[in-house]
């Protein structure tokens, strides 16, 4: 009887042992001295680093986590969050199946460097964050489920840029995002505002998405019901931002925009977008000293997925250089087809790119359109194309005199893209100085070719810049090509 006492009294401290590890555990894990360890462990499955000054876990109160730094740099990324709390615990946590009540993430801000080849600076609000050992990718976890939910909320957000100098510009501030995820067989929800960094401009969201019972981590399968709308939204920055990573010119303009997605990609998904800029401005680059603005731009788009296959029903832009339309489909077997149509304006193309396009110094076009259509279609390994340019008139001024070309010019192309080799049905292009036809491929080929050079020559120095070249003459030139066999 007494060995039965004692051993109730040394199993009951073992259980009271570890009640009381268990209920100190939170404050435990919550503790400087265990903060090194933890932000070790984590760093080695993210690339780069993460910082936290102090997080506090409670089995009953709330989960905060404070003062987040996130170093990337190397990527060109920053990330700061003041502070993370929710209104669960953990014992709701594990109780009501990963149910983390309302999240917050307060004053969060993340900071893109546009400069890729030299090291960024600190921005100058921000600590250098500790050296840690050094990252490894992390693995993507395949299987399983997170299965948390609750009602996350972002407050005071932003986005900011820092340029070469240092200089660190706000490109996105004062949010208001909300996004609920109550439980795993009910929709998603969202909402979110954002200003622009100078105040002027807005973008609005709002939609649900429905995971797949059967497959909720099955990013195709998700039902989405999706706006954005954008207002006013100045692009300078935008753009400073891809320009750093692509040789594209700096702009500045506006952008207005409204977006619907529904559907999902596994099943039925319609996409339906405009979008307009008043007035773009574009400047360095591959532009040179041309400084071009294009006004009136508008794109609309309408297109949809079904069952393998994508169909752009519609593609429409316009603006004061090129307007014009595109529609087709395109299926997971190799069936596409694509044909489009567009008229630029040759005055207003010269006018804004006169270095680009070589324009004769005291030249201007100041009437001329061309017109252009295309088609393609793809069935396995073969394509087929059919083509068409026109140019009706060009008029302008050189030196104050009035030139133009009076006769149109007409380029038509028919041939196919095939595995063995490049046929060409049908080419020819007319003109008042170059006429020239051809057909066939590269084993049996043949080409017609009439040119008044001196001609062709005075036409083009009428409008381009092109001083190295002179001559005169008639070409005539009739060529038939053919692959001698091997005996």
């Amino acid at each position: 009887m007494k060995k039965k006492s004692i051993i109730l009294s040394i199993l009951g401290a073992v259980l009271l042992t570890v009640l009381i590890v268990v209920a100190l555990l939170p404050g435990i894990v919550s503790s400087d001295m265990m903060n090194p360890y933890v932000m070790q462990a984590v760093s080695q499955q993210i690339p780069g680093q993460i910082q936290v000054q102090a997080w506090s876990l409670s089995w009953f109160g709330t989960i905060e986590i404070k003062e987040i730094v996130y170093d990337n740099r190397q990527d060109n990324l920053l990330a700061r969050i003041a502070e993370i709390k929710t209104s669960s615990g953990l014992l709701d946590l594990i109780l009501d199946r990963g149910n983390l009540g309302t999240v917050e993430v307060i004053d969060p801000a993340v900071v893109l460097y546009i400069s890729e080849k030299t090291a960024p600076p600190h921005p100058k609000d921000s600590q250098p964050a500790p050296q840690l050992p050094e990252s490894k990718p992390k693995a993507v976890n395949e299987t399983g489920s997170p299965a948390l939910y609750g009602q996350f909320r972002i407050t005071n957000r932003s986005l900011h840029s820092v340029a070469v100098d240092g200089d660190e510009k706000v490109i996105a501030k004062n949010p208001d995002a909300v996004l609920d995820a109550p439980g795993p067989q009910d929709p998603i929800t969202y909402q979110f505002s954002v200003n622009s960094g100078d105040n002027s401009g807005q973008a609005t969201g709002e939609g649900t998405l429905t995971l797949a019972a059967d497959d909720p981590l099955n990013i195709q399968k998700i039902q989405s019901d999706s706006k954005l709308s954008i207002d006013n939204w100045q692009l300078e920055d935008v753009f400073a931002i891809i320009a750093s990573r692509a040789s594209i010119p700096a702009a500045n303009g506006r952008l207005t925009a409204n977006l619907t997605l529904t559907g999902s990609t596994a099943g039925s998904l319609h996409l339906l977008s405009d979008l307009s800029i008043p007035k773009l401005k574009l400047h360095g680059g591959p532009l040179g000293s041309d400084t071009p603005v294009v006004n009136g731009i508008s794109i609309k788009l309408d297109a949809s997925s079904d069952t393998g296959v994508l169909s752009l029903k519609n593609l429409a832009f316009d603006s004061s250089l090129v307007n014009g339309s595109a529609s087709g489909t395109f299926d997971t077997r190799g069936n596409h087809h694509l044909s489009g149509n567009a008229d630029m304006d040759l005055a207003a193309v010269f006018t804004q790119l006169p270095g680009t396009l070589k324009l004769r110094e005291g030249t201007k076009i100041t009437q001329g359109k061309i017109a252009l259509s295309a088609k393609l279609d793809t069935s396995g390994e073969s394509t087929s194309f059919e083509g068409e340019a026109r140019i009706d008139r060009i008029k302008g001024l050189s030196n104050k005199k009035k030139v133009s070309w009076d006769k149109p010019v007409t380029i038509n192309a028919k041939g196919e893209i095939r595995p063995d080799g490049f046929q060409l049905d049908n080419f020819s292009l007319r003109s008042a100085f170059l006429n020239a036809d051809g057909q066939g491929n590269l084993k049996n080929m043949k080409v017609k070719l009439a040119a008044d050079i001196k001609a062709a020559l005075k036409e083009f120095k009428k409008f381009i810049e092109i001083k190295q070249w002179d001559g005169g003459g008639n070409l005539k030139l009739n060529l038939d090509l053919k692959e001698k066999s091997e005996r």
